[in-house]
């Protein structure tokens, strides 16, 4: 037998004796065994007061690391976006488990508003794309009523062109009922049709003021951003007044103004009283920028009195005066008076 086999010299155990044991069930010492147990009022005073003292046994470290609440290793959860800042601050104060249920919490209410809202938005789409399906509609049969009254008419002029009075209606329904029934009904058809056609004219009617009121009251308003002098109680009436008067100067009548003003008559450009009216205002503008020019035109210092301007400054003064003359003419006769002016200095 080989030497793994019976063992080695120095008394260690081989494979197969090894393995012998491990197969057997653990044997009870016969010591242990046979001695009695002892009665917790037989052990010794000393040696429990010993085992009392004795530090409690140490823990054996299990292997895994104790997990610490460090605030650099917290994830970082954003807060909603929709709240406001304060909001957000005091976000960032509440434990992370707080943080995240929070976070989820508007994660998902904030998921059903887009989708209701989405909801809403598809909703409104389709009832504007069938609005204006049925307005489209309505416009073609309106378009389509004349035609239909001149159709109703000359079939009207074609088939009972002897029914010119009450008389005949009454004759024909008495001697021929078949064809007054035939009668009746295209009478029938072409009121119908008028009714209607009354009705579209009535609603365009009506369009057409609830437009120009928005228009009126849209320009108005933007009026009165750039000239807020007429929106001002008292000098407001004064200021109308003098447009109504300037107005009437030019040739136009209360009435026109009224249905101007009122009604959104239309007035056009080419109306004489409305290039007189242009023509004003390009002078009054005109005006106000030679003012302007005059008003930035340069003042010669002032000379002390009984001291007279040596050559020098008068040549400086009669330039500066040379070049604001050129400046709001722009003549060719004052650029030369201003050259001459430079050269004479």
């Amino acid at each position: 037998m080989s030497e793994i086999e019976s063992g080695a010299s120095d008394g260690s155990l081989s494979v197969r004796e090894a393995a012998s044991l491990l197969s057997e069930p653990p044997k009870q010492n016969n010591e242990e065994a046979a001695a009695p147990a002892e009665e917790p009022s037989a052990r010794d005073p000393e040696a429990s007061a010993d085992e009392a003292d004795a530090a409690p046994p140490e823990r054996e470290p299990s292997g895994e690391t104790e997990e610490r609440d460090d605030p650099a290793e917290r994830p970082n959860i954003n807060p909603p976006s929709s709240w406001t800042k304060e909001e957000k601050e005091a976000f960032k104060l509440l434990p992370p488990e707080h943080q995240q249920r929070i976070a989820d919490r508007e994660r998902t209410r904030e998921v059903e508003i887009r989708r209701g809202q989405n909801e809403a938005a598809e909703t409104r789409k389709a009832a504007e794309a069938e609005r204006q399906a049925a307005e489209q509609a309505r416009q073609r049969y309106e378009a389509a009523l004349p035609n239909l009254m001149q159709s109703i008419q000359s079939q009207y002029a074609a088939e009972f062109p002897d029914i010119t009075t009450w008389e005949d209606v009454q004759r024909m329904a008495s001697n021929d009922p078949i064809r007054y029934l035939q009668y009746d009904a295209l009478q029938k058809q072409h009121a119908n049709a008028l009714g209607e056609a009354q009705q579209a004219e009535q609603r365009r009617a009506q369009e057409g003021t609830a437009q120009f009121n928005a228009f009126k009251n849209e320009q108005t308003k933007l009026f009165l951003e750039k000239a807020p002098e007429f929106a001002d109680p008292e000098n407001g009436p004064k200021l109308r007044a003098e447009v109504r008067s300037m107005l009437s100067e030019v040739g136009m009548t209360d009435d026109e103004l009224a249905a101007i003003w009122n009604q959104g008559a239309g007035v056009s450009l080419h109306d004489h009283r409305i290039q007189l009216i242009v023509r004003d205002a390009q002078k009054w503008r005109s005006a106000q920028k030679a003012k302007q020019t005059v008003s930035a035109k340069q003042v010669p210092p002032a000379q002390r009195a009984g001291v007279s301007p040596s050559k020098g400054e008068r040549s400086a003064t009669n330039i500066q005066t040379q070049e604001a003359q050129l400046k709001r003419t722009g003549s060719v006769k004052d650029a030369v008076a201003l050259l001459r002016a430079r050269r004479q200095a």
